[in-house]
């Protein structure tokens, strides 16, 4: 027998208790119907399309401007990192204590040592407060939500990564 909890309907998810017979179908119970707390998704401040290789790279909301340095190149594909490449933005103006990093990404190899692709903070000096999304860091194969010494990496529930070459959607969410 298992228990398994699927969306019903409308705001609401159904508690099921199954087991499968010999001949293969499936035998269950509704347990409950339970009414599900909707939140409000918040409206990110700032997002890039690195497709997009038309004019300056400003960010889609409010137009503030990234800056490819190093073995970083926008392609057909995206934004492309070799060596020490990166990319920076302008200062936000504004201060994030709560934040939601979002990233879509692709490894060219599972074996790439210390890949960050995503940070935010004052990454003036070494030891500045960041908060970031970094693969293969501490443990091989393994996204951490990284920050300066530690502080607040944690690693990200999936497990290890065992494929490159595949687009990865990555969201990190850090409360105060």
């Amino acid at each position: 027998r298992r228990t398994w909890t699927c969306p019903a309907s409308r705001g609401m998810t159904a508690k099921l208790n199954f087991e499968q017979k010999a001949d293969g179908s499936l035998s269950g119970e509704l347990l409950r119907l339970e009414s599900l707390r909707l939140v409000e998704r918040p409206s990110p401040v700032v997002r890039w399309n690195f497709r997009s290789r038309a004019g300056p790279l400003k960010d889609k909301i409010s137009g503030l401007e990234a800056h490819v340095q190093g073995g970083a190149f926008i392609d057909d594909d995206g934004l492309v990192f070799q060596a020490a490449g990166c990319v920076y933005s302008d200062k936000l103006g504004f201060a994030m204590t709560e934040k939601t990093l979002e990233v879509w990404v692709e490894l060219f190899s599972v074996d790439q040592r210390e890949v960050g692709v995503m940070s935010v903070g004052e990454m003036k000096d070494p030891g500045s407060p960041f908060d970031g999304i970094v693969y293969n860091q501490r443990h091989p194969s393994e996204w951490i939500s990284c920050s300066e010494f530690f502080a607040r990496s944690q690693p990200v529930a999936g497990g290890n990564e065992k494929r490159a070459g595949i687009l990865h959607h990555l969201v990190i969410t850090y409360a105060e």
